[in-house]
């Protein structure tokens, strides 16, 4: 047995109804949605691959907002090998200083934090 389609009338109110409908469709976003992709698209273009992808590591996962928060507020983290090399290439790179590694917490404190304020100049502008 065939399947019959009822075909819609387009002389009929229900139709004509209709068309309006689809015309005054309308997009609705969210102020937040759009802050929350500006932040990624702004933390994607100012923080290089090799530092975001170290930071990523931090929070374990693939959210770049997440990773740029803890990396930004957080000081409780461990700083292994690579994290340093990429911290020590980011500021060779944004302040013109050759530095090399360092086991004097103090020290990388320092860096971190003038990379930090750094960063956040450049996404907050």
């Amino acid at each position: 047995m065939a399947k019959q389609i009822k075909k819609v009338d387009k002389r009929s109110r229900k139709y004509k109804d209709s068309i309006k409908e689809e015309d005054n469709f309308i997009i609705e976003t969210n102020d937040d949605d759009i802050k929350i992709a500006r932040l990624s698209m702004a933390i994607k273009e100012t923080i290089p691959t090799y530092l975001l992808d170290e930071i990523m590591k931090l929070v374990d996962c693939e959210c770049r907002i997440q990773a740029y928060d803890k990396f930004i507020d957080d000081n409780n983290f461990r700083i292994s090998v690579k994290l340093q090399d990429a911290i020590n290439k980011y500021y060779e790179e944004a302040f013109n200083e050759r530095i090399r590694r360092t086991s004097c917490p103090a020290c990388m404190r320092r860096r971190i934090t003038k990379v930090r304020n750094h960063i956040k100049e450049l996404i907050n502008g």
